[in-house]
């Protein structure tokens, strides 16, 4: 039972490397070069490179797929999770909350218009 479970686990995990690997190599097929796309159309060779710079398309593509595979984690290796948008999150969750709430109905209220027409 003990490894069933654990060789679930480990295929588990090979496949959710691979999927991030396919997902990256296609990322990289897109014709356009995302900085230039970023600095905008008249931005001078500069400013693209700057842009470069700042979203590191200049480092390895090993270096860019290990930013890439870890920012796909939401669990941090101290115990705790961490968000890039807690705020939006946080007002995700208290609509969410709402709607739970909220009852369901199985049909639409009627207008008293419809029910003075007959219908």
């Amino acid at each position: 039972m003990y490894r069933y479970l654990i060789r679930r686990l480990l295929w588990a995990g090979v496949l959710f490397v691979a999927v991030t690997i396919v997902s990256y190599i296609i990322f990289f097929l897109v014709p356009a070069e995302p900085a230039r796309l970023i600095a905008g159309p008249q931005a001078t060779p500069d400013h693209v490179a700057r842009v470069r710079k700042q979203m590191g398309l200049d480092d390895p593509v090993v270096v860019q797929y290990g930013r890439f595979f870890g920012g796909l984690m939401p669990v941090s290796f101290d115990g705790g999770f961490h968000f890039k948008d807690s705020a939006a999150l946080t007002r995700r969750a208290s609509r969410s909350r709402r709607l739970s709430k909220t009852p369901l109905r199985s049909r639409p209220r009627s207008s008293s218009a419809a029910r003075s027409s007959g219908c």
